[in-house]
């Protein structure tokens, strides 16, 4: 447990470390996991180093059906909640995370299996700077995959699957 532990901390490290450009953005730390269903999550972290607000409003990718924008939120009684959002918030010299717990892209309908490693393009959508696309590197799922194909069937269920 502690390897793996220590292992996803180095590539978190070794990401954020290595920005790229992106149209007018930068970008890090862009990973999805593997998964043992047709369904996955993706994080990144977009840094807008324009003197303009924009938004994330849509992404798409031609290796899966839909890609939603998606947040958790905690209710009043503290139960965490997986929603779809229309827009997450760019700000001028402002950065965007999306990360487990947070914003993060839903994937549904993945057509082929992900490959530890392997780079997916996602195209991302922004209100003012239109499409952007970045490679999403595909890293290993931990933990047990059943039980991630069940929980995701539970929270995902109203969307079609």
């Amino acid at each position: 447990m502690k390897k793996i532990l220590l292992s996803l901390i180095f590539v978190f490290v070794a990401a954020m470390a290595q920005a790229e450009p992106a149209g007018p953005f930068n970008w890090s730390s862009a990973y999805l996991r593997e998964t043992p269903s047709k369904i996955a999550a993706a994080y990144v972290q977009i840094e807008n180093s324009t003197n303009a607000d924009d938004a994330l409003i849509g992404a798409s990718a031609n290796w899966a059906e839909r890609i939603e924008l998606h947040q958790i939120q905690t209710d009043e009684n503290g139960v965490m909640k997986m929603l779809p959002i229309e827009k997450i918030s760019l700000p001028k010299n402002g950065v965007a995370v999306l990360q487990q717990g947070g914003y993060h892209l839903m994937i549904f309908g993945i057509k082929n299996k992900l490959n530890v490693d392997e780079k997916k393009d996602i195209n991302l959508k922004f209100e003012k700077a239109g499409t952007v696309t970045i490679p999403f590197t595909v890293q290993p799922l931990s933990g047990n995959p059943q039980a991630f194909r069940d929980k995701l069937m539970m929270e995902h269920g109203h969307h079609g699957m």
